[in-house]
Order: structure tokens, then C-alpha cells, then sequence
């Protein structure tokens, strides 16, 4: 089976996509790599040692090496703010302290060029640690099938999307790099959305279900409307487990500064040398059951 890999800032969003991915039938998860974003490395590291641990799976966490390549001012954003994700990055929901420990960057990189078939990567966070390892470790890049991106938004050439600012020159890097590259935007998530019926009917999936639903009471996305959930890196699990649902379209994706020197991920869908594969557009209902069969799936496991 193909093996695949998480990348993560894990928050509440990216705690779904994890359990998600987990439980998927379609996905193999072999390891997760940590990048910060949603809270500082130190946190999203914590915090995907205790998903990880909760969902009770044998799955390596890896710490990042670096916050941040670009250096810029706005890279604190997310570290520093308690809007979205709570205070601790995922809904204040409060874990047992992890027992395993993450292995580190170097040992990541190991890991990878260990592998005896090549690795879809998915990459939920800024692309820090996926910029770095390209550069470091060139060798990897041999070892990966495929990297789907949550980053960006079609529906505004100008919105400073988080995955792509967080960390500007990092996005360069990967889409530099001649990977066979898919990028699932913003708007999916926007579009798939969880309203208040889906909340409960996941909090009825047992444990993990109530964690989810007590994370969603925190979580906020001035793009959805007031009291839904939106899905961005759900979305992004669910192409790999079923790009079916999906419609995609080619595209020359490349990050433009704006007169505040942000980085903005822009596609051209006209350009006769793509880059990248873009999603378009989801059906909706069928990535509902897609996440919930998952979900529920382990209901009675944990």
C-alpha cells in the first residue's frame, strides 16, 4: 500500500486532518513531521504526540528543525495568536502528557531515504521543514511520489493565505523543486464545510468524536459562516484518499510579494508551463461520508 507522510502545525484543523488520515482505509500513515505555524514548534510538536497517542497508533512523530526561513515579521502571527486555535492550539482540549518523545529532523530525513518505495507527502503546515529538507538532504527528493499542499485561495489573488505567508521563501523552494506537486486551496474547505448537524453527529464517533466537537468550539474562520467548521486540511487528506471528488485544473503556481513585502500564492491557470495541480472544486456530500465512514470506523476502538 502507498505510504504517506503528514507534515503538520498541528492545531484544531490539522488534529482533524490527522485522525482523518488515521483512519482513512485508503491512507497509510508512516510518519509525521512537525513545522510551526498555528503555535510555536515546541507546541505542534506536543500537541501531535498527544493525537497520536490518543488514536492509540504506532505512528514516528519527527520535530522540525526550523521556525521559519524567511525571517519576516509576520511568521508570529500564528504562534502568538490564541484566536483560532486556543490557547494550547487545539481548543484548550486537555491531553494526557505524551509518553513517546519526537525524533528529530536528521533522524526524519533517515527515515525517509530508508524507505523501501516512495512516499506521498502532505503538507497541512508552512512548508519550513519541507523547504529545508529539499535543501539539505537533495537526495530525499527521490524517495517522494507526490506532495499535496493546503495553501493558498483561488477565489482572492490577493488574500494572504497563512500556509504561504507564515513562511514565503520555504513555498519557493517546494515549488522550485520539480515534484510532482498538487495544491488543495483554501476554498476547499470553505466550500465543505461542517455545520452544527455534522458537529453531532462526529461527537457521537466515541472518544475521538468528543474531542473533535469540544476543539470545534474554539475554532474560527471569518470565511465560513458563523457557527460551521471549516475543513482546509481535511480537504486536503481527502484528495489523496479520493481525488475523485474532486475537479483539478494545471496551473503555474508562484508566490507574489505584495506592497507589505507578504508572500501571496498566486496560480496561473493560463501558463503553457504548470507546476502544480490545483483543486477546483469538491462534492461536498461525498467528502462528508468520506471523513464521517472514518470516523466512525473506530468508534468502538478507543
Amino acid at each position: 500500500m502507498e505510504k504517506h507522510i503528514l507534515i503538520l502545525d498541528t492545531g484544531i484543523d490539522d488534529a482533524t486532518a490527522l485522525t482523518f488520515a488515521v483512519y482513512e482505509k485508503h491512507l497509510n500513515v508512516v510518519a509525521c513531521l512537525t513545522n510551526a505555524g498555528n503555535k510555536n514548534l515546541n507546541q505542534v510538536t506536543t500537541n501531535t504526540l498527544s493525537v497520536v497517542e490518543m488514536l492509540q497508533k504506532d505512528i514516528p512523530v519527527f520535530k522540525g528543525k526550523n521556525d521559519n526561513l524567511s525571517k519576516n515579521s509576520f511568521a508570529s502571527y500564528g504562534c502568538d495568536s490564541d484566536d483560532v486555535h486556543g490557547k494550547n492550539g487545539v481548543g484548550n482540549f486537555v491531553f494526557e502528557k505524551p509518553k513517546s518523545k519526537a525524533k528529530s529532523f536528521k533522524q526524519f530525513a533517515e527515515f525517509l531515504l530508508n524507505q523501501n518505495s516512495k512516499v506521498t507527502i502532505i503538507c497541512l503546515s508552512p512548508q519550513t521543514n519541507l523547504g529545508l529538507l529539499l535543501k539539505e538532504y537533495p537526495q530525499c527528493k527521490n524517495k517522494i511520489e507526490k506532495v499535496v499542499l493546503q495553501c493558498g485561495l483561488l477565489s482572492d489573488e490577493n488574500h494572504v493565505s497563512f500556509n504561504a505567508f507564515y513562511d514565503p521563501i520555504s513555498v519557493e523552494m517546494v515549488l522550485n523543486s520539480g515534484l510532482n506537486i498538487v495544491v488543495c486551496p483554501s476554498d476547499m474547505g470553505h466550500t465543505a464545510y461542517l455545520d452544527k448537524n455534522d458537529v453531532e453527529q462526529i461527537k457521537k464517533c466515541g472518544k475521538v468524536g468528543e474531542m473533535l466537537a469540544f476543539m470545534f468550539l474554539s475554532y474560527k474562520d471569518l470565511d465560513v459562516p458563523e457557527g460551521t467548521i471549516a475543513t482546509h486540511d481535511s480537504c486536503a487528506v481527502a484528495y489523496v484518499a479520493k481525488p475523485s471528488i474532486f475537479k483539478t485544473k494545471k496551473a503555474f503556481a508562484y508566490v507574489f510579494y505584495n506592497e507589505n513585502k507578504q508572500g501571496i500564492l498566486r496560480f496561473d491557470f493560463k501558463s503553457k508551463t504548470p507546476n502544480v495541480k490545483v483543486c477546483t472544486s469538491i462534492n461536498t456530500k461525498k467528502f462528508k461520508d468520506l471523513l464521517k465512514n472514518a470516523l466512525f470506523s473506530q468508534k468502538e476502538n478507543l
